[in-house]
């Protein structure tokens, strides 16, 4: 048997973990740019509804059995006013600026923090492409936006309910 030295060890292990790290950034531009020139209504970072009404959460957090992607997705589909089934999710491109971990100040699942970090920026994402959408039927129908109302993916204006 081959005897390794503590500094062996650690010169490797350092070695070692530096190749994955290079590894894991390499090509992180080509994703970002791809998921951004999708088409589809993508009024913010977490957010694509496609041409076809499908709708995609691009999420930042890992799964590590705490029910994290169930929760956001149904989370974004309430705020969204569509069913949780709608909800389509895919993890997010790596990128620090868009989706960091306000805990940790990266993209980084842990400590328990996804739901506590992204409850408010994703209630905040879902609320704001509604209030888009339902601006847009208004404008498009030429009135009051305030008369108008999203439901299980379709936006109606009430008085007529079209």
């Amino acid at each position: 048997m081959t005897t390794v030295s503590r500094r062996e060890f650690v010169s490797v292990l350092t070695a070692a973990g530096g190749s994955l790290l290079l590894g894991y950034r390499v090509g992180e531009g080509q994703r970002v740019a791809s998921v951004a020139s999708a088409p589809g209504f993508a009024p913010n970072a977490f957010i694509r509804i496609a041409p076809d009404g499908s709708i995609t959460l691009f999420m930042p957090q890992a799964e590590m059995g705490q029910g994290t992607h169930t929760s956001m997705s149904m989370l974004l589909a309430e705020e969204l006013e569509v069913t949780p089934e709608q909800v389509r999710l895919e993890h997010a491109p790596p990128d620090d600026k868009l989706y960091a971990n306000p805990l940790f100040g990266e993209q980084i699942t842990g400590a328990s923090s996804s739901i506590r970090m992204f409850y408010e920026p994703l209630r905040r994402a879902g609320a704001t492409a509604r209030a888009t959408l339902i601006a847009a039927a208004a404008a498009s129908w030429n009135v009051h936006a305030a008369s108008c109302r999203a439901r299980e993916g379709v936006v109606t204006h009430t008085p007529t309910g079209r």
